[in-house]
């Protein structure tokens, strides 16, 4: 299965990166790059991107690792909302929030993340 691929949700394409039940570092490493150099190339603010991180490993190693890719990603993104977050998780996500500065949203669901996505991008677009 890809981890980094297009979902679509009422028209709009959403960048999904599957961080889901990784475990082992290098695999995490591996899905961060492949997402941030796609990301990175595409232009400022026009990316809308769900991240799942349901069941992944987390460790200081794996914070500083998305802290730089949060932070780094930042200029391209419009929206980003994520997925899995809970226990120990919801802590260091916070951390990881507060010390990149950037705003994305949590949510219960793959579906409810998508459709917040989807309705954050229709109304920003220009009534016709």
């Amino acid at each position: 299965m890809k981890r980094c691929d297009f979902i679509e949700c009422k028209g709009v394409r959403i960048f999904y990166i599957d961080f889901s039940n990784l475990k082992n570092i290098e695999e995490i490493k591996a899905v961060i790059n492949e997402s941030k150099n796609f990301i990175r190339s595409q232009p400022p603010k026009s990316m809308i991107n769900l991240a799942n991180i349901e069941g992944m490993h987390f460790n200081g190693e794996i914070k500083e690792l998305f802290v730089e890719y949060v932070k780094g990603n930042a200029n391209h993104v419009f929206q980003s909302a994520i997925i899995g977050v809970d226990g120990l998780r919801r802590i260091v996500f916070n951390g990881v929030l507060k010390l990149t500065g950037r705003d994305v949203r949590c949510l219960e669901s793959k579906q409810a993340a998508m459709d917040w996505l989807a309705e954050r991008k229709l109304a920003s677009l220009p009534l016709a």
